[in-house]
């Protein structure tokens, strides 16, 4: 497998002893798959799904190139597995007919078919390649850090990994070889296999898959060196190499250091996208609960003010009631005064009509005394005793009359 890990913020630079502090590495992985795993690998691919990938940019799409095999020729692989299975079960069975044993060619023929590759296969049978370097290799240097790539780099680059392809795999073990722009780095896929057929007289003519028959599979620390000599030209250099330190470590009785982790392209680009999906959810809950606690202080503030309210409304409404029990005793008690000072005001006039009636008469009688006292002069009778009498008495009536005159007056 591939030495080349992209590192968390998918950079692959690095320092690679003796070959200075930034030397960018050629990046040479090969990955192992199952015929059940074509379908997967080829809509990957598929122009329609990778537009709505969110680590593909539809506006490099125009780069991308099949420049070997075909998508149909990935799909038809488990097609060709199936028959090729049972090819070789119908050979094996023709086997022990020739060999005098049709009851053991029976026998055969009625079993399931055998997987065409050997039992204690491991790794999948078809191989993926990919060929590439790191994103900031292929910057336009002009406009460092701007995203821009340098298209006469990842022109040469793309001739220099089709080569190597050409160069390296058999046109008919490829199935299918894109090269690929739209991703963030440029890069070349190639999906291969290998068939082997074997012929025995127990078993006649068998075919199958051995994919360690290719040269790149066989040994990938020399495909890492091969890989590193195609692209030598172009300034890149050949990864570290993990296997090589890890026996060296074994040998000294060191800590073994780890495989590194080969991560792809798609994967760095999702863990991106994951993080970033929970950094925006986790800002999304923070700003929910800041608008929850808003929204129940705004509630509480305003639960406060209604019972502030209420509180203001019951004090007023009961002011306004003694207020307006206290104006309807007034007005009650105005009307009392107003009825009793009515009462005396009919009273004082009944008694100043009764009194200007009591003088009225009083002064009539004044009238008759001088009237009597004329005539007793008159008859000589001004001494007569009860002629004094009566004079004296209208002489008090009309001393209370003067009185009631003059407290009249007064008033």
């Amino acid at each position: 497998m591939s030495s080349f890990a992209v590192s968390a913020d998918g950079s692959a630079s690095r320092h690679i002893p003796g070959m200075g502090q930034k030397a960018t590495p050629v990046v040479y992985q090969e990955r192992s798959f199952w015929p059940r795993d074509v379908q997967r690998l080829a809509r990957h691919h598929r122009p329609e799904h990778r537009r709505a990938q969110r680590w593909c940019n539809p506006d490099a799409a125009h780069g991308n190139e099949v420049v070997a095999g075909s998508l149909e020729s990935l799909l038809a692989f488990e097609k060709e597995v199936q028959v090729a299975a049972e090819l070789n079960r119908a050979e094996h069975a023709e086997a022990q007919r020739e060999k005098g044993r049709p009851g053991a060619a029976k026998r055969i023929e009625a079993t399931p078919v055998e997987s065409p590759w050997k039992r204690n296969q491991s790794k999948g049978v078809l191989r993926g390649y990919v060929v590439t370097a790191d994103a900031s290799w292929f910057e336009d240097s002009s406009f460092p850090g701007l995203g821009f790539r340098d298209e006469e780099k990842v022109r040469r680059f793309k001739n220099a990994a089709v080569a190597f392809m050409k160069k390296h795999w058999s046109e008919e073990d490829v199935l299918f070889a894109v090269w690929e722009e739209d991703e963030r780095a440029p890069h070349l896929h190639v999906y291969a296999r290998r068939w082997k057929e074997t012929t025995s007289k127990n078993r006649g003519r068998q075919a199958l898959l051995q994919p360690t028959d290719m040269p790149l599979s066989k040994n990938p620390e020399r495909a890492q060196d091969l890989a590193a000599a195609a692209f030598k030209h172009l300034g890149l250099v050949r990864g570290r190499r993990h296997a090589e330190e890890r026996r060296q470590a074994r040998r000294e009785g060191r800590p073994v250091p780890k495989k590194p982790k080969v991560t792809s392209v798609r994967d760095w680009a999702l863990e991106q996208s994951r993080e970033r999906e929970e950094a925006e959810k986790r800002a999304e809950a923070k700003a929910r609960a800041e608008r929850e606690a808003a929204e129940k202080a705004r509630r509480e503030a305003e639960a406060a003010r209604q019972r502030h309210e209420d509180e203001a409304r019951k004090i007023r409404e009961a002011l306004a009631a003694e207020r307006a029990k206290f104006e309807q005793e007034r007005d009650q008690e105005h009307g009392r005064i107003r009825t009793a000072w009515a009462a005396v005001e009919t009273g004082r006039a009944e008694m100043e009509k009764r009194r200007r009636a009591f003088v009225e008469d009083i002064r009539k009688w004044r009238d008759l005394a001088d009237h009597i006292r004329a005539a007793a002069r008159h008859l000589g009778l001004t001494s007569h005793p009860l002629v004094a009498r009566g004079l004296e008495a209208f002489e008090g009536m009309r001393d209370l009359a003067g009185r009631i005159g003059g407290r009249q007056r007064g008033e």
